[in-house]
C-alpha cells in the first residue's frame, strides 16, 4: 500500500513524516493482534494477515483505505487529505517474500493505473 508522496512534495519533508506515522496508526487500529504491518519503502507499506481469506484482506483493505480517505490528517493546524492504493494478495505455500512484495506491487500499480485511492487484489 502507498499513500501520496505529494505530502512532501507540497507541504516538506517534516510534515511527510508525520504523515507516515499518522497513516501507520490509522492502518494499526485497524488491525488484529496477531496482525503485521511493516513499512517497505518511502511511502509503502506491507500488511501480513495470518488466517485471513482474500475476501476478508480486501474487506480490512477497503476499511483502512476509507479510514485514510474520511479523517484529514491535522498537522500545524493544516488538514491534508491523503488517500491509499492498496494490492492485495493471497499467498501460495511456494511464495518468498519477494514473489510475495513483487505480486502486491502489481496490484498497487493496477490501482494507481486505475486512478489511485482503491483496492485491487491481483492476480
Amino acid at each position: 500500500m502507498i499513500f501520496s508522496k505529494k505530502v512532501n512534495d507540497q507541504f516538506g519533508h517534516d510534515t511527510g513524516d508525520e504523515a507516515l506515522k499518522w497513516v501507520a496508526k490509522q492502518i494499526q487500529a485497524q488491525l488484529r493482534e496477531h496482525d503485521i504491518i511493516a513499512r517497505i519503502g518511502d511511502e509503502e507499506f506491507a500488511i501480513l494477515l495470518p488466517n485471513t481469506s482474500e475476501k476478508n484482506a480486501h474487506a480490512l483493505s477497503e476499511r483502512i483505505r476509507l479510514a485514510i480517505k474520511n479523517q484529514p490528517f491535522i498537522y500545524r493546524q493544516q488538514s491534508i487529505s491523503l488517500s491509499l492504493s492498496i494490492g492485495v494478495i493471497k499467498r501460495s505455500k511456494d511464495s518468498n517474500i519477494n514473489d510475495l512484495i513483487a505480486q502486491a506491487d502489481k496490484g498497487l500499480y493496477q490501482a494507481k493505473h486505475n486512478g489511485r485511492n482503491q483496492v485491487v487484489v491481483a492476480i
